[in-house]
């Protein structure tokens, strides 16, 4: 893809969200080692592919991970019209 959004937060703070949902489909069932070993993977690819992966802190009020996902998207487009 020409760019990858990456919600990134705290691996604790992500599991309460998910508790909050109530049901947990077969990922969510997984250890906390599952997802620090995938959190850090992730975070590897948007190290080695900045132009590509945008890092966005998911830990911030909605209205501002939205206003970032969007200034991404608009960045994105930008550069693909130059």
């Amino acid at each position: 893809p020409d760019l990858t959004i990456l919600l990134n937060c705290d691996i604790e703070l992500g599991m309460q969200r998910v508790a909050k949902r109530g049901v947990k489909d077969r990922f969510e069932k997984e250890e906390l080692e599952f997802y620090e070993r995938v959190h850090c993977a992730y975070l590897d690819i948007a190290q080695d592919n900045p132009k590509r992966v945008k890092v966005i802190n998911a830990e911030q009020s909605e209205k501002e991970v939205s206003t970032q996902i969007l200034n991404a998207l608009k960045a994105q487009f930008t550069e693909l019209s130059n």
